[in-house]
């Protein structure tokens, strides 16, 4: 942000141009699923940024899932809406597992038992399933 104002009160925002859109977009565009190469790049990208948060932000994302995955022409991909994120170690009671996307949810999560950062892994793996197949492997919808 090049300046700030205080008369009158205003706040700017300036977020990065991910301009290939969203994995699903990418997903939707292609029925035939998207090639393992890109998967593999998203996974590179995607992954070490989920340590990054459980490791060094004491964070849980809570809705991995391709539409929260944004995609650059330049190849990187990177993760989105934090909106239900949670900070913390272990959470879990039955209202925290109904958040998010359940179709991309780790078990315990859908058990209404506690979870933690190791729950994010549930949510990569079907996101990376979802890019061959076209859509989510085992389960579809949202809570």
């Amino acid at each position: 942000m090049p300046s700030a104002r205080a008369d009158p009160p205003q706040i700017n925002v300036a977020l990065e141009l991910m301009d290939g859109g969203s994995l699903q977009a990418a997903i939707d565009r292609s029925p035939g699923g998207l090639p393992e190469r890109l998967l593999a790049r998203v996974a590179a990208d995607v992954l070490p940024g989920l340590a990054w948060l459980h490791d060094e932000r004491r964070l849980i994302h809570r809705d991995v899932k391709p539409a929260n995955i944004l995609l650059a022409r330049c190849g990187v991909a990177k993760l989105s809406d934090f909106g239900i994120s949670r900070a913390g170690e272990a959470t879990g009671t039955s209202v925290d597992a109904a958040k998010g996307t359940w179709c991309y949810m780790a078990p315990e999560r859908l058990d209404g038992r506690p979870y933690g950062p190791a729950a994010a892994v549930w949510p990569s793996a079907h996101t990376s399933a979802a890019g061959p197949e076209g859509r989510p492997s085992s389960r579809s919808g949202a809570m």
